[in-house]
């Protein structure tokens, strides 16, 4: 039987959050006073999973625990091990500590865990323990052992996801196909534009306040409505109230960028690709090729291409294809022309004898210079 859980808003915040440290001040063991507004990026794991020596009890079955989410008070940082479970995973801004009663170790990757926000990741763990600490920051967490020995999450969408206990004594839930198929999903897409961590929208804006948002999003329309002019004439448009009475600051302007971004459309029609730096390719001709054909046969054509005059040349021997361009038809240019083409030839140790053309290249029957 499902228990339905009071809804939040029925509840005094003093029964289902209380505030404990109102100064945040905590004891430690030792009796020293530390203040927990600065993180110290340590944490402790208290969860212990152990079975007698020698016990041939199978109910004690510690395999599943890799593919459920296990609840756990004794935690303080969740830590996931099971990578079908978490979208982006990346090195940590800021690695953790974490002691156990079997030793320490560092955590160094973070994740995004779908209904959970930012985990540790480690693939060295046997389970995958959510901190109940962290959870019940976000959501209102209930147990009633006299209706059901369970703990029982109120999402936001009102949606309750309970975690039952098993026959180790442990408090697990079994992530279903359908979230699974999900996280895939956006593994893939992730992949695909080559993003390592998922930042939604809604986790953006937690760090800015309503007012911050509003304006931040009013500032956006009028960007796109001037016709998402440069960062530069943005900022003219602003200082010179060209607009009048414009209520938006370059502050307002900065918080959009900062919460939606630069627009796609932007982005593509500014930025432009760089044009590669040409290389000569140019490949060495085997010496035997050299020395059995010293003297060439060169025919020689021009080609019209749009009322421009292009003189194209081969040879018998090698089959080399060269073109030129020329301005005009005088007899300086075709001359020009060919002995670009016949320079070519003679840096590869290559002469050329003989020239087969046509009457449009009569005017060159004195010797070109090589």
């Amino acid at each position: 039987m499902l228990y339905e859980c009071d809804k939040k808003e029925s509840i005094p915040r003093d029964y289902w959050c209380q505030q404990e440290n109102a100064d945040n001040n905590s004891v430690a063991t030792d009796g020293t006073l530390h203040n927990d507004s600065i993180s110290s990026r340590t944490g402790w794991q208290g969860s212990q999973v152990s079975m007698a020596q020698g016990n041939s009890d199978k109910n004690f079955d510690f395999d599943h625990l890799y593919d459920c989410l296990m609840l756990d008070s004794g935690t303080t940082h969740s830590i996931i091990a099971n990578e079908k479970l978490l979208v982006g995973i990346t090195a940590a801004k800021v690695p953790i500590g974490m002691s156990t009663n079997a030793g320490e170790k560092a955590i160094a990757k973070e994740a995004q865990l779908l209904g959970a926000g930012t985990v540790y990741h480690d693939v060295s763990c046997i389970a995958n323990p959510l901190s109940l600490g962290e959870l019940s920051d976000k959501y209102r967490i209930t147990m009633d052992t006299a209706v059901d020995n369970a703990f029982y999450v109120q999402m936001d969408n009102g949606r309750i996801v309970k975690f039952s206990r098993d026959r180790n004594n442990l408090y697990l839930i079994t992530p279903t196909q359908c979230l699974l198929n999900q996280v895939a999903k956006i593994n893939i897409k992730v992949r695909a534009v080559g993003i390592s961590n998922v930042l939604t929208l809604k986790e953006t804006l937690e760090g800015f306040s309503t007012r911050e948002i509003q304006d931040a999003r009013l500032a956006r329309k009028l960007y796109n409505i001037a016709g998402t002019p440069s960062a530069r004439a943005l900022k003219y448009l602003i200082q010179s109230n060209t607009v009048k009475n414009n209520p938006f600051t370059l502050k307002d302007v900065k918080v959009a960028d900062e919460i939606f971004g630069q627009q796609p459309s932007v982005i593509k029609g500014r930025n432009k690709r760089k044009t590669p730096r040409v290389v000569e390719n140019h490949l060495e001709i085997p010496n035997e090729i050299v020395v059995r054909n010293q003297d060439l046969v060169l025919c020689v054509d021009c080609l019209h291409i749009n009322s421009y005059l292009f003189p194209t040349s081969i040879d018998k021997t090698i089959k080399f294809r060269a073109c030129v361009p020329i301005y005009d038809t005088t007899t300086k240019e075709y001359k020009r022309a060919m002995q670009q083409i016949i320079k070519k030839y003679n840096v590869a140790g290559f002469r050329v004898s003989k020239l087969h053309a046509d009457n449009e290249f009569k005017p060159l029957t004195e010797p070109l210079e090589g």
